[in-house]
């Protein structure tokens, strides 16, 4: 072998392993969110009792949250806010 075959075999491999990379992040990896939930049931349980919203409004905001979760993409995991260490998208209903 000369060395003009082991560079193009090297440089072949270093490109198959970057495009298997770039394809599994971009359509396989699985994307995390992070929902701030204690901030949201905290903030609706005031509002509620200050007397700001009625028990029907409380059970509407709940389901528009349990739709925001409900509706993110294929591929994408919710977690709590307060268990995510990173710099993760923080989704808010």
């Amino acid at each position: 072998m000369t060395l003009k075959q082991i560079l193009f075999g090297v440089v072949l491999g270093v490109l198959f392993s970057v495009g298997s990379l770039f394809v599994y992040h971009r359509y396989y990896a699985p994307k995390i969110v992070a929902v701030d939930l204690n901030a949201y049931v905290s903030e609706q349980r005031s509002l509620f009792l200050k007397g700001e919203i009625g028990e029907e409004e409380l059970k509407e905001n709940f389901d528009k949250l349990e739709k925001v979760i409900s509706g993110l993409p294929r591929g994408t995991v919710a977690l709590r806010g307060d268990v995510v260490l990173g710099k993760a998208t923080v989704i808010t209903p």
